[in-house]
Parts: C-alpha cells; sequence; structure tokens
C-alpha cells in the first residue's frame, strides 16, 4: 500500500507537458500507479531469491517489447499477472491471493471514471455561446467532472475535458448531446475517450 501511495505522490506531481496532452498524461498517471505495486511484488517476491530479481525483469521486458499491449495500463496489469504467477509458483500464495485481489480493487478505483475530450465544431449559422451553455447544463445534470472547457470564438468551436461516470459511456454520451444541442444539424460533436 505504501509503493502504491508512493507512486500516487509521484504520478500527480504538476508537470507543464500535462497541459499539452491531459488525456494521456491522466492516462499515464494510472499506469504509474500499477507499475508501483508491481515493484512492490518484485521487491517482495525477490527477497527470498535473488535470481528471480533477474527472471522478472526479463519476463517485464518480453511482455513490454514482445508483444502488442500498447496501452501502459494493460502492459502493467500483464506484468502483475506474470507476477502472480511466480509467486502462485514459488509457493506464495498468500501473497498471491492478496496481490490479486488489491490489485483488482485498485483498478476497480482507478476505471470509476473515464476521461473524455469533446470537441463541437459550430458552423457559421450557429452560436457557439449557446451551444457551450447547453453542453454545460448537460454535462451537470449527467454528473460528468468538468476539468476544462473553452469556447474558441475565431474557429467557432467549443471543446470540453470531462470525466465521465462509468454508467454512462462515450458513444451514449455523443448520441445525448446531438440531441441536447441546439441545432444539432449546425453543429459537429467529436468525442475522444481514454
Amino acid at each position: 500500500m505504501l509503493a502504491v501511495a508512493c507512486a500516487w505522490v509521484i504520478s500527480w506531481h504538476p508537470r507543464r507537458s500535462a497541459l499539452i496532452d491531459p488525456l494521456a498524461k491522466r492516462e499515464e498517471r494510472k499506469a504509474l500507479i500499477i507499475l508501483g505495486l508491481v515493484g512492490a511484488i518484485i521487491a517482495e517476491l525477490s527477497g527470498t531469491n535473488q535470481t528471480l530479481a533477474f527472471v522478472i525483469f526479463g519476463v517485464g521486458a518480453l511482455v513490454r517489447f514482445r508483444t502488442a499491449l500498447d496501452d501502459p495500463k494493460l502492459t502493467g496489469k500483464a506484468i502483475i499477472v506474470v507476477v502472480i504467477g511466480l509467486a502462485c509458483e514459488m509457493g506464495s500464495w498468500a501473497m498471491a491471493v492478496f496481490v490479486t485481489a488489491f490489485t483488482w480493487l485498485l483498478c476497480l478505483w482507478l476505471e470509476a471514471q473515464v476521461s473524455c475530450r469533446i470537441k463541437i465544431q459550430v458552423d457559421a449559422n450557429g452560436d457557439a455561446q449557446t451551444v457551450y451553455n447547453a453542453v454545460q447544463t448537460y454535462l451537470s445534470k449527467r454528473k460528468c467532472k468538468v476539468h476544462s472547457s473553452a469556447i474558441k470564438t475565431e474557429k467557432r468551436q467549443v471543446s470540453f475535458l470531462i470525466l465521465v461516470p462509468q454508467d454512462l459511456s462515450p458513444q451514449q454520451l455523443e448520441t445525448e448531446l446531438q440531441e441536447t444541442i441546439p441545432q444539432p444539424e449546425e453543429c459537429e460533436v467529436s468525442i475522444q475517450a481514454v
């Protein structure tokens, strides 16, 4: 738990690069927390056998660089699963069960909300401020947390960076937004979920 807490502190360190792509940085933070847990498990297992540390490092490199796992969270989960398998083989069943339960709860907590970026392009006949107000009202009704929002009047664009509750899918969000926006034929909605 201490490893996860320390990884959380480091992952939420304010970074200037987070302003460039805040969605990607949020997902990187989740991956760092999971990797903090991986490090704690590896240290615990390699304490009983020093050569096991090299085996675990090799397995981690194999999973990371020889598989088609593009998502860093999935890579972290894959490494944890391999380490749990090693713990089971070494007879550390209590640790394997604890790590499995803790990892499951940690992933449930980290995935409680999905990050989304909403961009709405308003054509020349539409009013960006009206669209902005309608979307803002809709997001508050659906209990979405708005991290940032902007109206770019010169580009006639409205954008939001939000956290979507688990019970609302990005596809459902897009459909409901199309119904919420005044004059939807004058707007092009684009939602990027991470």
